[in-house]
């Protein structure tokens, strides 16, 4: 599935909202919530400078510089976040968006037995 630039940017900072809602219930649940969150400010940073660059935006890119730096030693793997496994922003949200997805309804259980009896049921007899 593509993204457009727009909802990118959108999926970006609604994940961001909802990161900041969260309120956690002890010290291991707000580490990897502060930890999503650096995910999510360094994704949105590699969009800003994908789209700098794409369009030329040398005064953003020199803006951004320092931002860009950050995000560089994030992905070098320098700050060792577990949540941080991809450079790509389309990646990420094409990610938060499946998990957004309802999971789908529970399949009832068959034993073999059963499913063989059901099948031998349903064959036309000669």
């Amino acid at each position: 599935m593509d993204l457009s630039n727009d909802q990118i940017t959108e999926i970006l900072t609604e994940e961001a909202k909802r990161l900041d809602d969260i309120s956690p219930s002890d010290h291991v649940e707000a580490k990897s919530i502060e930890q999503q969150k650096e995910v999510v400010k360094v994704m949105k940073i590699l969009h800003a400078q994908e789209l700098a660059e794409a369009q030329g935006a040398r005064d953003i890119l020199d803006a951004l510089r320092e931002e860009i730096v950050w995000a560089e030693i994030q992905l070098s793997g320098w700050g060792k976040n577990p949540h941080l496994d991809t450079n790509s922003p389309l990646v990420f949200c094409q990610r938060i968006l499946e998990e957004r997805r309802p999971a789908p309804p529970p399949v009832a259980k068959l034993s073999v037995d059963e499913a063989l009896a059901r099948l031998s049921k349903s064959q036309p007899k000669a």
